[in-house]
């Protein structure tokens, strides 16, 4: 077994507790090979038998791309490294094959092209298709490769080639792409393979690869305290302090955003707009984008439009392609106002939202929330109820900073989330016991008529019944005591 090797990287808490999940399964395999774990703290392992541990001092950013050094530290020593994800277990026994042809082994899907265009990416096809010409290969004839799991074994040095090429384009792609920590790497590995002249066979890897599961999500008691917690819960269960509202100018890099799928039965997105305009959309300083899930929806010309072909694919992937629609759209991005779009508006609030200030230790604003605030008396507000982001549901309106979003869009777990929905859930799993502020008075309400996160099931409770009233006008919170 000295040939072969499985092999991960394990840089920060969660994925170095990943890793140690990840070797004790591996002992269900037979014959066993030694799990080889790059990581930044080595002592987090040194309890474990058969790992081998190689120290990584972390210089910048964690990088998926940080994977190419797991395949160059295992070939120095085996004939063939099989790259699994930390947050991958061993669910039952299974026979580990010993023969591997010399070259890339991944459970691949279409080529490139195709690929991005149909999980909704289309917009890496330029860079791609600069970096497949740089390296002098054809885009079309990349196949996509799953980044998960995959081997490379040694084939008289291109695997030095695949290496170099991985290396190099990684930087290209950080540099110029805006998605942080290197998402979309399955893309960068197909287009070194095919520079190192491999045709990425899916043999003996497919014959293990459903033995494979990851690891459930710690998002423990999460889910079920939202059905604990009625919309007539008091906000003492949910709110740990009250501030005041502190207020900037409206700035040009605070993107618009609007998430809409499609409903024949029931399009609210007219009525939305309606709403929006009524809130002083006129007025609004930034970039305007809407991503509309599985249909193209007539949208006035000063928005930007990202619409993907039916069938819809749920909450989830739309909510993450608005994400990084909004720092393509804008670079310098500081804050995204997030809207569904089966919402109405008080008068003036897109004015007033614009003039919020976002304080630094929180990871977003909610204009919406159905908790109700009946121990306060109005005369306190406006003001900003505070609460750590594990307890945050109803992401129907709310502003986030430049901070939230990278750190969605940086995180692994997120990029394989394993739900068509729960979108708000994403804040609380990622961003665990930092702080969320909902504004009071509520300036949205969530409207009767379909959820635009779950296009088959009608509002329950999801309401508010302090809404301020689509006559009420924001802009006198300005200057109120």
């Amino acid at each position: 077994m000295s040939n072969i090797c499985f092999g991960t990287l394990a840089l920060l808490p969660a994925y170095r507790q990943h890793a140690r999940q990840l070797a004790h399964s591996l002992k269900r395999v037979s014959p066993r090979p030694p799990l080889l774990i790059v990581t930044d703290e080595p002592s987090d392992f040194d309890d474990l038998d058969g790992v081998i541990v190689w120290e990584f001092v972390v210089h910048g950013p964690f990088s998926y791309h940080d994977k190419r050094l797991v395949i160059r530290y295992g070939l120095e020593n085996f004939d063939t490294v099989i790259l699994v994800d930390a947050n991958l277990s061993a669910v039952t026994p299974f026979d580990l094959p010993l023969a591997w042809d010399p070259g890339f082994c991944g459970l691949k899907g279409m080529n490139l092209t195709n690929h991005n265009r149909a999980h909704g990416t289309s917009y890496r096809l330029p860079l791609l298709s600069s970096m497949a010409q740089r390296i002098g290969v054809e885009l079309d004839e990349c196949e996509y490769v799953e980044d998960w799991l995959y081997a490379v074994t040694r084939d008289e040095g291109r695997e030095e080639i695949f290496l170099d090429a991985w290396d190099m384009l990684s930087k290209i792609w950080t540099e110029c792409s805006a998605e942080p920590r290197g998402s979309g790497s399955g893309n960068i590995l197909s287009l070194a393979a095919r520079k190192a002249g491999w045709n990425c066979g899916s043999q003996p890897l497919d014959r293990f690869s459903s033995f494979l599961r990851p690891v459930p999500f710690s998002i423990t008691n999460y889910s079920s305290s939202k059905t604990i917690l009625s919309a007539r819960a008091r906000s003492s269960k949910l709110f740990d302090e009250q501030r005041s509202v502190s207020y900037t100018e409206p700035s040009r890099d605070h993107v618009l955003s609007l998430q809409t799928c499609h409903r024949p039965q029931h399009n609210s997105l007219p009525a939305t707009l309606t709403s929006l305009d009524h809130a002083g959309l006129a007025r609004w300083l930034g970039p305007k984008i809407v991503v509309a899930d599985g249909y193209s929806p007539s949208m006035p010309p000063d928005w930007m439009v990202d619409a993907s072909d039916p069938p819809a694919s749920g909450s989830a992937r739309p909510f993450l392609r608005l994400l990084r629609l909004a720092l393509r759209t804008s670079p310098d991005l500081k804050l995204l106002t997030y809207l569904q779009d089966d919402i109405s508006f008080a008068k003036n609030a897109l004015d007033y939202i614009a003039r919020v200030k976002i304080e630094d230790d929180l990871t977003l604003v909610s204009w919406f929330t159905s908790w109700t605030s009946d121990e306060d008396e109005p005369g306190t507000w406006p003001c900003l109820k505070l609460g750590t982001i594990a307890r945050f549901a109803r992401s129907q309106a709310i502003t986030m900073p430049r901070r939230t979003i990278d750190a969605l869009l940086g995180s692994y777990e997120i990029a394989h989330w394993p739900f068509r929905h729960a979108c708000d859930m994403m804040f609380a799993h990622v961003l665990t016991e930092q702080k969320y502020g909902a504004h009071y008075p509520i300036l949205a309400q969530h409207t009767e008529g379909l959820n635009s996160a779950c296009n088959h099931a009608h509002l329950k409770g999801r309401t508010s019944d302090e809404f301020a009233g689509e006559e009420f006008d924001a802009m006198s919170l300005i200057g109120a005591p």
